[in-house]
Order: C-alpha cells, then structure tokens, then sequence
C-alpha cells in the first residue's frame, strides 16, 4: 500500500477552474494506476458535483468559493466537495424530478466507507 497523498484547494465559483482541478484529480488516479473505468466514473461525479457547487450552491457568486479535498491511495479515493451556497433539504426535493428518482443516485454517489446521505450544511 502506497502513502495517501493529500490534495485541497480553494476555487473561485468559475466552471474552467473546476474543471482544472477535476483534470488534477484525474491526473492523481492514474498515477496511483486506477482502472479506466474507475477514473471514467470519478471524472462524471467530479464534474457534476463541481459544476452543481458553482451553479446551484453558489449561483456563480463571485465572493463565493468552492473548497475540494481530496486523499488519494492505491486502493481508495475520497473527495469532499463544499460551497458556501445558502444549502437545502433534500427532502424538500420532489423523489422524481426531472425523470430521475432520487433513490437511484445513491449508489452513483456510493463512496469508500458507505453511501453519503445528503444533508444541510450551513
């Protein structure tokens, strides 16, 4: 087993900067040999959770950042992704929007240790 290599960062609330660090992390998980299908699935959730951090958290504030953490080891990879939009309970989101039930994200955001479950964070 490798040492865990320890990333974090602070964004401003602009799409190319997320994208630069989802390239960074992409970067990690080949160099510690990750199948492509596991980079493949880290780089669509990096993406989307970035991208819904800037948007929807944020709203694209410019006086906002987004914070990502990330510690990396051969055989797990952990990323937190946090901004400092006004938050929301995820109850309050309809089961089937927009063609998607809820329930079906949770195992596409299964992660080392268990399945997240969303919550307010202030």
């Amino acid at each position: 087993m490798t040492v865990p290599v320890y990333f974090e960062t602070n964004i401003p609330s602009d799409t190319a900067d997320g994208l630069a660090v989802q390239e960074k992390l992409v970067s990690l998980m080949e160099q510690f040999h990750y199948s492509p299908r596991d980079v493949f699935a880290m780089r669509l959730s990096l993406e989307e959770s970035i991208t819904n951090a800037i948007r929807h958290g944020n709203k694209f504030a410019a006086d906002k950042r987004v914070a990502i953490n990330c510690t990396i080891t051969d055989t797990k990879m952990r990323v937190v992704v946090q901004d400092e939009g006004d938050g929301f309970e995820p109850e309050s989101v309809p089961d089937h929007r927009n063609g998607v039930h809820r329930a079906s994200q949770r195992p596409r955001a299964a992660v080392n240790e268990g399945v997240p479950e969303p919550r307010r964070i202030q």
